[in-house]
Order: structure tokens, then sequence, then C-alpha cells
């Protein structure tokens, strides 16, 4: 029951009011959005009653549902005031009135409250190191578009695409503000197989999973002409599976292949995987995918660009051969290899050499600015072309010696393959595609180290050949190699009988004694004289494919009277004279382009 209280002044007045009950309003959540649900608690004092609880929102009625105390409700679709109303009596049948009003906010950013952009294609990326990471070959970046309604923390976890089973937990992978953005996902790990890419607002999820599946590791790159294009897809008879490759599921390739005549694509570049009924049908891309995914223990892209009969001035700054190499390098985003070979057209043009090695440089040049992820910190391999039989011998060993002086200055390797097999005197067959793979992966893993001959001796009709040798090769040779030897007496070849090894020699019998005369002793001389090139090789004993011997640029001299070859190096303006023995009082003749060293005696 309410009591009347009266309060006396000094002089004698004095005030009445009643000390009532009243309806006290609670509503939760305190922090109320548009479309949420809402309760509304009523205290009602002892001896009170309450008959009504009413809500309203701008002016409009909003439903409650609830008896007694409670009412429950749903927030308007707009935000504004929500005014709740509760009316009853008191004890002596005074009427009661509350209300309370709450702010109905917009709907706030909830976790997972994005919408993440699925990957555009199956691919490899390439990884930023080496070493590292959950599985300890590196880690890397994969890029994923994401839209947000509001700033928030985005998580990311990753499942393997066969078996679906988490491979690696949740990890943040940074924050996301309103809008469209490109997520940077950082600390994939490098490894083999592919997997998919889940992203969510929280570490413990609901996940937005991912659909396409990707694979983080290395990517080899290349360009050139059209022996590279025939890199990419098939030449001649033979096939992926007749030839025993099978291409992992993480071994991809995008290569973009013109025809001569700049008119048609013959790849367009889309990212895929060597098959022989789809794009990408040559040997070499099958080949080197299975090779280097074993040897590096990750999964392997191969990307690059060629276009038949260029020279290397096609590529040159700005030109649409440039553009097409340099967009697909940026669109790989980086690269840890990278193979060049191109010369051929050189070799027919008569370039000058100086002309085009300047060329071939300024295409190497560019690459780091290309490679976003490791800059100029990837392994270079150069060749003018392998195996060729058109060109002259001049020509063909000035383009060749020109690649060979480029990577020795740019810390490159360099590589001359004359084992392969051709099927029109300048294109490889899917076997000789076969073959240049493994060479191009002892390149890769720096294993390239060929039989290289280094002087000549000569006794009656028998010529000895030193070869340098890596440690524990020995030579080897596969058919009768007549052919990829030619020994001269001024500028004529003289008949071979036969060719032998043992250890790091060759031995070549000539068919008779040209008597007591200099003779100019090639290997592997040029143009190349046989399509069927590995039916006849030279090349030390290694496993599974032997490495060819290094052809020579400048004749080894044989030198009259038997004994010791001189070795002569010429080069910037002056020539360097050994002898295997000790010269006394010789003498030098130099004139039209040469220079004769004869020895008067030991």
């Amino acid at each position: 029951m309410a009591k009347e209280i009266t309060l006396y002044t000094e002089n004698g007045f004095g005030w009445s009011f009643r000390k009532g009950a009243r309806l006290s309003i609670s509503v939760s959540p305190s922090a109320l959005y548009v479309g949420g649900a809402f309760t509304v608690t009523i205290a009602v004092p002892a001896g009170c009653t309450l008959s009504t609880v009413t809500a309203t929102a701008g002016g409009t009625p909003i439903a409650l549902t609830g008896s007694g105390n409670t009412r429950t409700g749903t927030a308007p679709a707009e935000a504004g005031p929500l005014v709740v109303t509760a009316t009853g009596a008191d004890a002596d049948g005074k009427p009661l009135t509350a209300t309370r009003t709450v702010q109905v906010r917009e709907e706030p950013p909830s976790p997972g409250d994005f919408i993440m952009s699925q990957l555009a294609v199956s691919r490899v990326y390439q990884r930023d190191t080496d070493t590292g990471g959950d599985f300890g070959r590196g880690a890397g970046v994969i890029p994923i578009d994401v839209t947000a309604s509001a700033a928030t923390p985005v998580y990311a976890r990753l499942r393997d695409a066969v078996t679906g089973d988490v491979i690696k937990a949740a990890w943040q992978v940074g924050n996301v503000t309103e809008g469209a953005s490109t997520l940077d996902v950082a600390g994939i790990p490098a490894r083999r197989g592919r997997c998919y890419v889940d992203l969510a607002a929280e570490a413990g999820g609901p996940w937005q999973e991912g659909t396409t599946p990707v694979a983080m590791g290395a990517i080899i790159a290349g360009g050139g002409q059209s022996q590279m294009g025939y890199t990419a897809y098939a030449n001649g008879a033979g096939t992926l599976a007749s030839l025993g490759i099978t291409v992992p599921d993480d071994g991809f390739i995008s290569w973009h292949a013109r025809d001569s005549a700049d008119a048609q694509d013959w790849t367009d570049g889309t990212w895929g995987r060597p098959a022989d009924d789809g794009q990408y049908t040559g040997s070499f891309a099958g080949q080197i995918l299975q090779d280097m995914t074993v040897a590096l223990g990750v999964a392997v892209g191969y990307v690059g660009y060629s276009r038949g009969t260029t020279k290397a001035s096609d590529f040159a700054a700005g030109s649409a051969d440039r553009n097409r190499l340099h967009a697909q390098l940026d669109m790989a985003g980086g690269f840890e290899a990278f193979l060049w070979v191109q010369g051929g057209t050189d070799m027919s043009s008569s370039t000058p050499p100086a002309t085009f090695k300047a060329a071939t440089q300024d295409v190497l040049d560019s690459l780091p600015a290309h490679n976003a992820i490791r800059g100029s910190n990837f392994r270079l391999i150069g060749s003018a072309t392998f195996t060729r039989t058109s060109s002259t011998t001049v020509n063909s060993n000035n383009m060749r010696r020109a690649v060979q002086e480029l990577m020795t200055q740019l810390g490159g390797t360099y590589m001359d393959t004359r084992d392969i097999i051709l099927t029109d005197g300048i294109h490889q067959s899917q076997a000789g595609g076969q073959r240049f793979a493994r060479h191009v992966r002892r390149a890769l893993l720096q294993d390239w180290h060929p039989p290289v001959p280094v002087s000549a001796t000569k006794a009656g009709a028998v010529i000895t050949v030193a070869c340098d040798l890596s440690d524990g090769a020995t030579l080897a040779l596969t058919g009768v190699p007549t052919n990829k030897v030619r020994v001269e007496q001024a500028g004529t070849a003289l008949t071979i009988a036969s060719v032998a090894a043992s250890g790091s020699n060759l031995t070549i019998t000539l068919s008779a004694d040209p008597g007591d005369v200099d003779l100019d002793v090639w290997i592997y001389p040029s143009p190349d004289p046989s399509n069927a090139a590995a039916t006849a090789i030279i090349a030390d004993n290694s496993a599974p494919v032997g490495r060819p011997a290094q052809p020579n640029y400048n004749a080894l001299i044989a030198q009259a009277g038997g004994g010791s070859s001189l070795a002569v190096e010429g080069g910037n303006g002056q020539a360097t004279v050994t002898s295997y023995d000790t010269l006394t009082s010789p003498a030098a003749v130099g004139g039209a382009g040469q220079i004769t060293v004869t020895n008067y005696g030991a």
C-alpha cells in the first residue's frame, strides 16, 4: 500500500507526496539490430498488476508475443527508435505507465560476412623460398578476391584435394576492409599434391570452402623459337603414353606458342596438364614435370612463350614477342628457373654474332623485372639450338659461341645437346623432346657437366682426344659415331675408319696416315649431319641418359710430327699459346686471321 508522507517547514507549512510503486522495462539484447529478435521483461512491484505491453517503431505497432511479465518480438527492418510501453495499476487501483526507448541499429558485420571468390583455374603458384614452411620445402602466397560488408579478420585453412583432409589448420592471414579487395593468403606450404584453400572470419568457422584445387611449388619458365614451341606440343610420332611418361596431378603447363607467320596460336597459354588428348601434347613438358616434381618434392609448373622463325631481335623491347613473353611471366607471378633456346634463324640469316649476342642479352636482362617473387634469383639455362642440320659451320659456331659466352657472363648454364632426334632437320621428335627434358633436368639440378674436349695428340693415323669429365664418369659411345667427329687437313675432311672411347679419351683412327701435317679435330661438327642423332652419341655414362660431349667451336689442333697439341685461345686482341712440351725458339707468324706457331725443338 502506498504511504502518504508530510514534510513541514520551520514556519509550519508542509507538502505531502505519495511514495508509490512503478513499472520497470528492460529490453535485451542491449544492442538491437534491424531484423533481430528481442525480449521485453517488465518488473512489476508487489501488489501491482500488469495490463498491457506494446511496442512501436515510427508509430507502427510491432507485434509482441508472450504472457506474464515477458514478451518477445522482432525489430523492424529499418533503423530507428523502438518504443516499448507497459501499463498496469498499483495496489490502490491507480494506473501505472512506463516507457522505454531503445535504438535499432543497422546490421553489424558478423563473422563470415564476406564473399570469397573461387580461384579461376587449377594451377601451380611459385613459392617464395625453397626452405621453411610446414613441409620444409618453402611457402608462398596465393591471392584470393573477397568482398566484405565491413572490416573483418580472415582465417585460412588447407584441405588435401584428393582426401579432403585438413593439411594445415586455421591461421589468420589478414584483415579486409569494407568492399572488394584482394587478400594475399601467405603461408601456403610448398608440397606434392594439390589442395583447396578455405576462408572464414573466425578460426572455428563457419568456412567458405574453396572448390578449385591449386598447388604451391616451383615454376620453370622459358622462351625462344619453334624448338621451344615443340616442348609444349607434339611433333612427329610418339605419345606420352608410348614413351612411358606419366604426368603427375600436380604438374601443370601454361605455354603460349605462335606460328612462324605470327598469324595464329598453336597453344594459347591457358593452364592445363600435358595429355595425349589435350592441348599440350609435347613430350618435353610431360617428362620435365614428371622428373622435377620428384626431384624437388613439390608441385611444378612450366610456363612460357615462343614463336617460330624468330631472331633474337624479334624480342626487342616493345615488340609483340617481348610483350607476350613478359605477359606469361607476369601471369605466373614468379619463376625459379628460366630456359632460353633461340639462334637457329640467326644462324640461317648470318646475323653478326655481336648483334645476336647483344639482342639475346637484352631479352635475358629484362627477365628479373618480370619475376615478381624472385627478381634475379633464378637459375638461367641457355642454348642457341640443339641438334640442327641446317646452316653453315661458321654461322652455327658463331651463334652457339655467343650464347655460351653469355651464360658464362650471366652465371647461367650453357647447353649444346647434339643427341636430340629430329623429324625435319630442325625440330625435335617426341623421343627427342623426352631426351632434351632429361638433359634440362640435369641443368636445373646443377648437374650438367658434359665431356669437354680439351686437347688432341697425333701419332700416325691415330688421334687421341682428351676430355674433361665430371667425377665418376667415363666416355661411352652408342652406334658408330664416326659422323659425330670430323678431322680436316687444311679444310679438307679426312676419312675416319673408327672411333673408340676409353676412360676420358676418344681415339680416332683415320683410314690413312696423312703424314707430317697439322690436323683440325672437331667433335660434333656443325651443321649436324644426322636427323637420327641419338643413334650415334659421344657422351658420359650417366643414367638415365648420358650427357653428350660439348662440341668445340674452335678446332683442336693435332700437331704435325706427333707429340702434344698446342691449345690456342684468342680473344680481346690477343692469343694465348700453351704448349704441352717445352718450346725452344718458337716462331709465330700472323696473317689472314690466323696465327701459326712452329716448334723448332724441345
